[in-house]
């Protein structure tokens, strides 16, 4: 092919090749004005010099043609508005002396006094200014490029450039009747804006304080703006469903549904897809607190609704929503269905998908990684992994920073991990944890109940092990109270369900065993009904233990072996190790040595023991040190004195004084039979103050009361007073 040379080119095929430079460093309108403002800025009577200059270098770098009207609101709005006023009367007073085409040149070829330290130039240029120009600052570079752009330009270019310049500084001083209508309906709708993000920001904080009339004032003032002539109207359909929202925080449910269906109506008529998605997302809160048809029914309708969402916010791909309804689905699925293996799979989809969303910012990625972890330590509490629950709570606390929008995640991670230290005996440390848990909260109320609700639970079974009665019953009551309003989106069924559970301890304890069981049993039917597995094996362990402090061991056999059996069949390890471990104790009490002995060796309590709170631990030693003991050699007594020891060891750090005094009194029989004297002495000196510690601990409080009612108090909650 032969060659072209460039100057056989036409000249316009060249300047689209080869663009010319000397282009983007052509002296425009706008940049004189950025040349007065540069002028203005040196000056020492210039205020917020920082906001100004930071102007400067933003539209140095802005590559954009603007004219000299877009700069100056460029300016406005980047500049304090009680300094604009003085900068615009300095402006006026250096265009003013640009008069004519030799004042405008007189204007740049004074340039160079902008700078300091020039030698030749700067004596015949009038003195540099209080605070001049560094030659290499890009100020000082931008204006350096401007002078050697006047230096080359011929007198049509310069005097186009004069009469441009007047043109468009005359425009931005006195805009035509068009621009200033344009101008006003811009700020008209930024005040709209404000007063609508101001409407929505009331709201919010409203709900989260629970003050149910200011929050129906806040949205109501928001649909009458949606409706309004300056509203956005398309803002209708989430209007309603954030009146939706008010009436489930506050247990309204029917009213709450009537609002979803509204809300549905208007956003079908709009063929609004995304806020549909919304409303059957709450569609599906709800339903769990307002359904009518049979559960069975009940549960298939949840299931569906959850799937749904989740599918249509795939395609719609609205990712935060789906991430969100794949952790309800998880948790729904494993508490009140046979589906354990599809559980592991919505895991691994919702965390595909949080994964996989592309052009993701940091802050909504570190909420995909609290989502993910928060319901890995859910799934793990439920099926009774305190190892993995921790390991998933502590990897949320590390992807949750400590804004307030963060504070119910962080309030869960903490309660978590204060609950695993108890199961370990650490209760300094749980309340430390649970403290910090209660800082994180930011006014947030429902986290706030669910973290009371924690509170009240662990010391609850703090009191009861410690033999403290009268506290126990006092903060038994205390959760009864919390959960006692329905249809709160804090109070689900499983916290009602606990309170049961506390109420029947409470009654075992106090050897109230008729009230104990009926309650029970009424419980176990109603868990049944709601299918949650877990709350049915930990029914089946409470009847069975009334069985046996009745010594009634016949009629407990039933109740563990069904407890068993779902345990197997949910691998709810914790429970599992701990029902096998009462059925030994039970064989044990009937003479039924070789079951009792293969269940303390089977597989299924080997597997589950080692992940298992530090109480369960305690119980499989002494029911094994009782199983060494029924065998009636010398050998089998001396080994059941380590596992007494190392039983006793564990009741004494987790503060289960009944226990204690328990294994104290098997290991005191021991001693006795093996006419260890002086150990036996020891033991029974041991037991005898334990046993006195006991009948104190009855009807009084010790100091771990007082830290107890200081961290209710510390979320300006009413404080249990002692009587």
């Amino acid at each position: 092919m032969e060659e072209v040379s460039s100057e056989e080119l036409p000249p316009s095929l060249i300047s689209s090749w080869f663009p010319n430079k000397e282009k983007k460093n052509a002296i425009t309108p706008n940049k004189i004005i950025m040349v007065c403002l540069i002028r203005v800025w040196l000056q020492p009577e210039c205020e917020s010099r920082r906001s100004f200059a930071v102007f400067l270098h933003k539209m140095i770098k802005d590559e954009s043609s603007k004219n000299v009207s877009d700069l100056m609101k460029e300016f406005k709005s980047c500049y304090p508005s009680q300094h604009v006023n003085q900068v615009l009367d300095l402006l006026q007073q250096q265009m003013s002396e640009m008069n004519t085409i030799d004042d405008l040149y007189d204007f740049l070829e004074r340039l160079i006094g902008l700078f300091s330290d020039e030698e030749e130039e700067q004596e015949e240029m009038q003195s540099s200014p209080p605070f001049p120009l560094g030659w290499k600052t890009s100020i000082g570079i931008f204006v350096r490029k401007m002078r050697l752009a006047f230096l080359k330009m011929n007198f049509d270019d310069f005097s186009s450039l004069f009469y441009d310049l007047n043109r468009q500084f005359e425009e931005y001083l006195n805009p035509s009747e068009e621009e200033m209508i344009k101008e006003e309906n811009l700020r008209e709708g930024k005040r709209g804006e404000e007063n609508e993000k101001k409407r929505f920001e009331r709201y919010l904080d409203c709900l989260k304080r629970r003050e149910y009339e200011g929050a129906i004032d806040a949205v109501h003032s928001y649909f009458d703006y949606c409706l309004g002539d300056k509203g956005q109207k398309s803002l209708l359909s989430y209007s309603v469903l954030n009146l939706a929202i008010i009436h489930y925080h506050f247990g309204h449910m029917e009213e709450s549904t009537q609002a979803i269906h509204e809300t549905i109506r208007i956003a079908q008529d709009r063929n609004d897809k995304e806020c549909l998605a919304y409303c059957l997302s709450w569609l599906s809160q709800i339903s769990e607190f307002s359904s009518k048809e049979s559960r069975s029914q009940h549960h298939e309708y949840r299931q569906y609704l959850l799937q749904k969402i989740i599918s249509t916010t795939k395609k719609l791909e609205m990712s935060d929503l789906a991430s969100v309804n794949y952790m309800a689905l998880t948790k729904y699925n494993l508490e009140h269905l046979d589906l354990f293996s599809q559980t592991l799979n919505e895991i691994s989809e919702m965390t595909q998908l949080n994964n996989g969303v592309k052009s993701m910012d940091a802050q909504s990625f570190q909420k995909r990684r609290q989502a993910d972890n928060l319901v890995k330590a859910t799934v793990w509490d439920i099926l009774g992994d305190k190892h993995l629950t921790s390991l998933h709570s502590q990897l949320q606390l590390q992807s949750v920073d400590s804004s307030p929008a963060n504070g119910d995640l962080t309030c869960l991670a903490y309660c978590k991990l204060a609950q695993n230290a108890v199961d370990n005996g650490e209760y300094n440390k749980s309340n430390q944890l649970l403290e910090r848990g209660g800082k994180a909260i930011h006014q947030d109320f429902i986290a706030r109940d669910k973290w009371l609700q924690v509170v009240n639970s662990i010391h609850f079974f703090k009191f009861l092990r410690s033999g403290e009665i009268y506290a126990a019953e006092l903060v038994c009551n205390e959760y009864a109270s919390l959960v006692s309003s329905p249809f709160v989106p804090s109070i689900d069924i499983s916290s009602i369900f606990h309170s049961i559970h506390i109420k029947i301890a409470l009654h075992m304890h106090c050897n109230r065993f008729d009230t104990a069981l009926s309650m029970a049993e009424d419980l176990l039917e109603r868990s049944r009904t709601e299918r949650l597995f877990n709350l049915q094996a930990s029914t089946l362990i409470y009847i069975a233990e009334i069985h046996m402090k009745s010594e009634q061991f016949v009629k407990a056999v039933p109740h563990l072996l069904s407890c068993v059996s779902i345990c197997e069949t949910h691998l709810l390890s914790s429970l599992l190790a701990w029902s096998i471990i009462l059925l030994a104790e039970v064989y044990l009490e009937l003479d039924k040595f070789s079951l009792a002995n293969s269940l303390l060796q089977s597989n299924s309590l080997r597997s589950s023991i080692h992940c298992s709170p530090l109480v369960i631990q305690g119980f499989f030693y002494q029911v094994k040190a009782m199983c060494l003991i029924m065998e009636g050699t010398k050998n089998s007594m001396e080994s059941s004195l380590g596992l007494l020891s190392q039983s006793i060891k564990i009741f004494d750090k987790v503060e289960y004084l009944d226990k204690s005094i328990d294994t104290i009194y098997l290991r005191v029989k021991v001693l006795d039979e093996l006419d260890k004297t002086k150990e036996r002495d020891e033991a029974i000196k041991k037991l005898e103050d334990f046993d006195s510690l006991r009948r104190k601990r009855y009807s009084n409080t010790s100091n771990y009361f007082s830290i107890y009612q200081k961290l209710i108090q510390s979320q300006n909650y009413r404080s249990i007073q002692v009587l």
